[in-house]
């Protein structure tokens, strides 16, 4: 089980690689807040991966969680991040998708291990549940959907597919 951001399910509904998070974890928790701004105002401006996510909610693997308690208030942080980050913190769970720089270090402070969208496609190749090809195809299709790394972080995640099909190869 993980508690999930906003911006992780969406890269990762736009992805089209949801059915193979299932492989990796049981359930993914949202806060409402993350479900108000995923789906309700995802389903007002008419975003195309509110239909793939929605589906997902109804399949249960996305459980949305109301946060009942609110201790630490990280101000820096945008609601959704804050809600899951809180929701990690009300559950016990240690480990939350995210992608915002500040947030994944709000969540390594508070000992809470941060999951990017761009870990979660090396996840699923190392499981060989994506191969070379769509690994890196879904790395520029990050990009061209407004996921922002920079080149270093780019050359550094090829570098682990290449790792990684050298491994496989010996």
């Amino acid at each position: 089980m993980i508690v999930s951001d906003s911006s992780p399910l969406i890269f990762l509904a736009k992805l089209n690689v949801l059915e193979l998070v299932q492989k990796l974890y049981t359930k993914i928790i949202i806060p409402t807040e993350v479900y108000e701004e995923v789906i309700t105002i995802g389903k007002k401006e008419g975003f195309k991966e509110v239909v793939v996510l929605e589906q997902f909610v109804s399949s249960g693997f996305i459980k949305q969680r109301v946060v009942s308690k609110r201790g630490k208030d990280f101000k820096n942080l945008h609601e959704g991040e804050r809600s899951a980050l809180q929701l990690c913190l009300q559950e016990k769970i240690h480990q939350m998708l995210v992608d915002d720089k500040e947030a994944v270090e709000c969540c390594r402070i508070m000992g809470i291990e941060p999951i990017r969208t761009t870990r979660i496609l090396l996840m699923l190749l190392k499981k060989k549940l994506l191969n070379r090809e769509q690994f890196k195809n879904g790395l520029v299709k990050l990009s061209n959907e407004g996921y922002f790394f920079t080149i270093d972080v780019y050359n550094y995640l090829l570098e682990q597919v290449n790792e990684h099909t050298t491994k496989d190869l010996k």
